[in-house]
């Protein structure tokens, strides 16, 4: 275990790999041999955890998507969201254009949003309804490049949402809900 907390998370997928492991290993011990009991109750922290990384696109989320996934019990049909995604961009883009991409649309209320933000830039994604309420506003952090979006109580129907940026608005667009 503690060989698993010493692992350097440079990116996504370290950190999806660090996050699994940690799940996997608190209940590695729990295991009972001798009745032949290998059920494994996660926590709602936990479940959790192992959803975020097992929705995300295994080519940017790594060999942890697939882990969590098993340890789920999910099977999660990504081959043509990985056949079709958009590659984020270059280093040197990075620095010239923010990139959004919210997928999938529609969804069941868990999604995922994409994006690059200049390293002086703040941001926040809010989600409206139809009617203009504030449902929910996420933080964009200038070091992360994937946020995870879980609105599950939402009920069917299409909702706003909108990405600012040093408070100005730079991307928008319309979820549709369907569960």
């Amino acid at each position: 275990m503690a060989l698993n907390q010493n692992i350097p998370t440079r990116f996504t997928m370290d950190d999806n790999q660090k996050k699994t492991n940690t799940v996997y290993l608190n209940h590695l011990g729990k295991l009972n041999d001798s009745t032949k009991d290998y059920t494994v109750v996660y926590d709602s922290i936990e479940i959790s955890t192992l959803e975020n990384v097992a929705y995300q696109n295994p080519l940017k989320g790594g060999d942890a998507v697939y882990m969590a996934r098993a340890m789920l019990g999910i099977d999660v049909l990504d081959l043509e969201e990985t056949l079709k995604s958009k590659l984020p961009p270059t280093a040197i883009e990075l620095e010239k254009v923010n990139y959004f991409e919210l997928y999938p649309n529609p969804n069941d209320g868990r999604m995922q949003l994409n994006y690059t933000i200049n390293s002086n830039e703040t941001g926040i994604v809010t989600i409206y309804s139809v009617l203009g309420e504030v449902i929910s506003n996420y933080k964009l952090s200038n070091d992360a490049h994937v946020l995870f979006i879980n609105e599950g109580d939402l009920k069917n129907g299409i909702y706003i949402y909108k990405v600012k940026t040093n408070d100005s608005i730079v991307n928008s667009g319309k979820i549709v809900v369907n569960k």
